[in-house]
């Protein structure tokens, strides 16, 4: 700024030294635009101080140029003297091509000293150096050998430092760098076809073959070969016999695209294969990214694994303007791009895949690229295969110009007829500038024109749209920069136009449309017909209502009538059974209790018929003492028979009180109260329930135990109706033992016992019958003193034995409790007021 300085240009790379300078410009990316009345167009590169001149180069023939503006999306523009317009994108570059004969690249490889060397089909082993200038051609062919005239190379493999293996249409061959000898490997592979080679984790070689040779494995130190073939009658064999493309994810699994069997994954134990896109007829690419991602390339389109739901998704994203490709080759470049190639483009994927990146004819590429192998040196640099050439990309130089598209909308029709801002129109300004639309719903059938202003590759951007709320998907726009919607119902929509450069660059806009309802579909006209619609229902409502109700009034009537007989028909015949249920259970009692008594009456009978048989024996030994004149003799066998008739007496007295007490229980209640042993009625009806069990049942034992307290004092109760309570309960507990007993193991120790015991508290008497049986579940505990329930089978209870008892304790001021553990025992408590 302080001293003019010219720059180091020499006078003679100037075409015209004393030409005069129309402009001077720089673009984006730092070049020197230099324009002349007479020497055209001159580019000044200030990195390696070159200029250089287009005025008879790229379409540039004038010989002047005017006046030099840069637009807002890095495109230079040049107007001549001629009246011409030029235009150029400095942004874009060019792909290296390598042109070499016309022979397919189909595969690469970089040694340790940066040499490159390319599989070809037709021309054999080709060398390059790093700098991509060729060295030498290596032919199979040229060798004295049985094989075909032309051993053609499909794929490569470094073996060792100075070995390459290499795959041909007649088997292996190994070839030295050093020697540029080949050397074939394994008779036993002559007739197959190799299309690819890999080397797995564990030093295996796999070959696939497009020669219906299936899938071959290769143990180079033992020369043993296995092929995996298709059984069509084995659903986990392997999907076809014609295999393209093998690889080893990062797990250890091997995958394996096929030509009609779709991509298989083989079981590293079974050697079983599962089968996926067996849709897609050719899988052609296999490829894991460095985030561990499954890519798969087929002629149907790009598919990226999902590991988790072990599923593989279409990359179907209008967007990525790549579906429906056949994707012939994948790589991945040290920034993590994704780069793909199709039968006429390179695509580039940004890493978070995202972004789409075109490199066409405009960047050097092919329109028909016969794509071939594509791999990444050890610079970083893409190398992709083609006929009679191969690119090499150095991918930062195709990062993306970020500049967004600007989109207009250029038009609107409205039944195809163009629509203006106006009073009476739709639009109250442009459509360019317009952001909401109303429409009447006679203007159902509209259009919209658009298109998006790029001057850097205007051809290759592609337009979608969608309606919202009309479209499920987006549409792309074919043809025409232009979308037509027909017979779209009343309602919000909002139409958008997206644009997709073919750099990535992508621009969306959005117009709100409302298409209002026709009167009869406004909101208060379907008021109107609700209120219309209610009024109808509500007078019809009304009069079945009113019909309704007196014809139910009848009917009502006539049943209440009806219910009432059934009622009543019902409750006699419940009070009879209930009645009858009652008497069963006391029957049931007295049935037990009689049992119990005449086992008991038998023991004194017993002794009465015993001592009476011995007194009389003892009478006549007495008479016999008499008549020998033996008095002391005599006097000592009256004695005996004394006793012996004392000893009846007792037990007659005995039997007495036993059948007298039976005559007491049987005796309907008189619901008199008096003053009552407790401990003696328990002890009473303990063992008359127990020998009534025993009468019943031979087998039955058990072990009971008394605890009595003696300072129990007597106390006023109806002996008949709690002797009851206590039979019953003891009798219960005898047969929860029994039962446990009985369901017992043969090796369970277990003693059945049933224990009894008394106790006073200030003015209460508790009486508790406990048992060691099976004890009641938690789950009914609650429902044992309702009428009708027991836990016994059918036919060995009425339910009413608890329920009863429960009664006479609350009818005596007292309280009937239970407490169970299953599997230990229960425990029944009477508490009754003194």
């Amino acid at each position: 700024p302080e001293k003019l300085s010219r720059p180091p240009i020499k006078p003679d790379e100037f075409n015209q030294t004393n030409d005069l300078v129309t402009f001077i410009n720089e673009d984006g990316i730092g070049n020197i635009w230099i324009g002349s009345l007479s020497s055209g167009i001159n580019r000044y590169d200030p990195i390696t101080k070159k200029i250089t001149n287009y005025e008879k180069n790229n379409g540039f023939q004038d010989g002047s140029a005017y006046i030099s503006y840069t637009s807002r999306d890095g495109v230079i523009w040049f107007s001549t003297q001629e009246d011409n317009l030029f235009s150029v994108d400095p942004v874009r570059k060019k792909i290296n091509t390598h042109v070499f004969k016309d022979y397919t690249m189909d595969q690469f490889l970089e040694d340790e000293n940066d040499f490159i060397w390319v599989a070809s089909g037709e021309g054999g082993l080709l060398q390059f150096n790093k700098n991509k200038d060729f060295i030498r051609q290596y032919r199979i062919d040229s060798l004295n050998t049985t094989f075909l005239t032309t051993t053609g190379i499909s794929s490569l493999i470094q073996r060792q430092q100075d070995t390459l293996l290499l795959g041909t249409n007649n088997g292996l061959w190994i070839f030295n760098k050093k020697t540029h000898q080949f050397k074939h490997v394994s008779p036993d592979l002559d007739s197959v076809q190799i299309l690819n080679i890999f080397q797995d984790s564990h030093g295996l070689y796999w070959f696939t073959s497009i020669r219906n040779d299936g899938l071959i494995r290769y143990n180079a130190k033992t020369d043993d070969i296995k092929f995996y073939r298709h059984d069509p009658n084995d659903s986990t064999s392997i999907g076809s016999d014609i295999t393209i493309q093998i690889m080893e994810d990062h797990t250890g699994i091997k995958w394996v695209g096929t030509m009609g069997g779709g991509l298989n994954r083989m079981d590293p134990t079974t050697h079983s294969f599962k089968h996926y896109l067996t849709s897609s007829s050719v899988v052609t690419q296999l490829f894991e990214d460095s985030d561990s991602i499954l890519w798969v390339g087929t002629q149907n389109g790009l598919f990226r694994y999902n590991r988790p739901e072990d599923k593989f998704l279409f990359f179907l994203d209008p967007q990525s303007e790549i579906s429906n490709e056949s994707i012939y080759g994948i790589a991945e470049d040290n920034e993590k791009n994704l780069w793909l190639t199709t039968p006429s483009r390179i695509i580039r994927l940004s890493p978070d895949r995202s972004e789409v990146q075109i490199l066409t004819n405009k960047e050097g590429v092919e329109p028909n690229l016969i794509p071939g192998g594509i791999y990444k040196t050890h610079g970083g640099e893409i190398l992709v295969g083609g006929y009679a050439n191969f690119y090499s990309l150095i991918p930062q130089q195709f990062t993306t110009n970020r500049l967004p598209l600007n989109i207009l909308i250029t038009d609107f029709l409205v039944n195809n007829l163009p629509i203006h801002p106006g009073n009476e129109s739709s639009l109250t300004k442009p459509i360019e500038e317009t952001q909401d639309i109303k429409l009447k719903y006679d203007q159902n059938n509209f259009a919209f024109h658009f298109t998006a202003i790029d001057y850097r590759a205007p051809e290759t951007i592609q337009y979608y749209t969608m309606l919202e709320n009309y479209d499920n998907e987006w549409r792309l726009a074919q043809g025409e920069k232009s979308v037509h919607y027909f017979f779209v119902a009343p309602g919000e929509y909002i139409f958008r136009v997206r644009a997709l450069g073919s750099d990535g660059t992508k621009s969306e806009k959005e117009i709100h449309i409302h298409i209002t309802p026709p009167w009869w579909q406004t909101w208060w006209a379907y008021s109107a017909y609700g209120i219309l619609f209610m009024g109808v229902v509500w007078t019809t409502y009304r009069y079945q209502q009113q019909r309704i109700i007196r014809s139910e009034q009848e009917k009502a009537q006539q049943k209440e009538i009806a219910q009432a007989k059934e009622i009543e028909k019902a409750y006699t015949e419940l009070k009879s059974t209930q009645a009858q249920l009652i008497q069963s259970e006391k029957m049931a009692s007295l049935g037990e209790l009689t049992a119990g008594i005449a086992h008991e009456i038998q023991n004194p009978l017993n002794f009465v018929n015993n001592f009476s048989e011995v007194s009389n024996e003892l009478l006549d030994e007495m008479k016999a003492e008499l008549e020998k004149g033996d008095t002391a003799g005599a006097n000592a066998i009256a004695a005996d028979v004394k006793q012996n008739l004392e000893k009846i007496l007792h037990h007659g007295k005995r039997a007495d009180a036993i059948v007298k007490g039976m005559l007491q229980h049987s005796r309907a209640s008189s619901g008199q109260k008096e003053l009552t042993d407790i401990n003696a009625l328990c002890d009473e009806y303990l063992r008359l329930a127990y020998h009534g069990l025993r009468a019943k049942d031979k087998s039955f034992n058990a072990k009971f135990e008394t605890d009595f307290d003696l300072s129990l004092p007597k106390i006023n109760l109806v002996q008949q109706d709690i002797g009851r309570v206590i039979l019953n309960l003891i009798n219960n507990a005898f047969y929860a033992v029994n039962e446990r007993l009985r369901q017992a193991q043969p090796d369970f120790q277990y003693e059945p016992t049933v224990k009894i015991s008394t106790k006073v508290f200030d003015d209460k008497v508790e009486i508790r019958i406990i048992d060691n049986g099976n004890g009641i579940p938690q789950k009914v505990i609650d429902k044992i003193f309702q009428p009708f329930f027991t836990t016994k089978p059918t036919g060995q209870g009425t339910g009413l034995g608890l329920s009863l008892s429960y009664d006479i304790v609350k009818a005596h001021g007292g309280e009937l409790k239970v407490s169970s553990t299953e599997h230990v025992g229960s425990t029944f408590l009477v508490t009754l007021p003194c």
